[in-house]
């Protein structure tokens, strides 16, 4: 990739909790539910977020060459404290929410307004993703280069659509932005 490059992240590659995302409230977190049970179950499953490994370092050696955002199916009541209790906010702008804007993924008007806060060409910018219909296509609709990453999340095929690179660890997108390895 150009060395210009700029970064997207779909949060949900980044943030992982033990089996299932959410298990003790079933929603999954690009789902509104209105029930009152929504909020404390939201709460307790945000006990077990963690990083995926190398996250964090690999974030800190791209945060001063590269923009990045996230883009993310999610209400922000939620997303903005889950991606602050594991410590991302900071590595990102913009964070686009889809529950802000009423629309979810692959909806390009998300990946746009990724591109517009970053300031960013589509054909400069690597979309990292862990589904291949709402992330891998979504991007590659928007212009952008993709990366998938394997995760037990995510749907891991759609007709038609694969993407540019693949990883298993977060250390190995390093190379393929031409940085050295931790």
């Amino acid at each position: 990739l150009a060395p210009r490059c700029q970064l997207v992240a779909q949060c949900d590659l980044a943030v992982a909790a033990a089996h299932a995302k959410f298990a003790v409230s079933g929603v999954n977190l690009g789902l509104f539910c209105s029930t009152p049970a929504v909020p404390l179950s939201r709460a307790i499953s945000r006990k077990r977020f963690q990083l995926y490994p190398n996250v964090l370092e690999v974030l800190e050696k791209l945060r001063t060459r590269f923009p990045m955002a996230i883009v993310t199916d999610a209400q922000s009541a939620y997303a903005c404290g889950e991606l602050d209790h594991v410590g991302l906010t900071d590595y990102f702008h913009p964070i686009i929410v889809s529950g802000d804007y009423g629309y979810r993924k692959p909806d390009g008007r998300l990946f746009q307004k990724a591109l517009e806060g970053m300031g960013a060409a589509p054909a400069e910018t690597l979309f990292l993703g862990n589904d291949m219909h709402r992330d891998i296509y979504g991007a590659q609709q928007a212009g952008m280069k993709t990366l998938m990453f394997s995760s037990p999340q995510g749907d891991k095929s759609y007709a038609g659509v694969s993407p540019d690179f693949t990883i298993t660890d977060y250390r190995e997108l390093l190379p393929i932005l031409g940085i050295a390895g931790i």
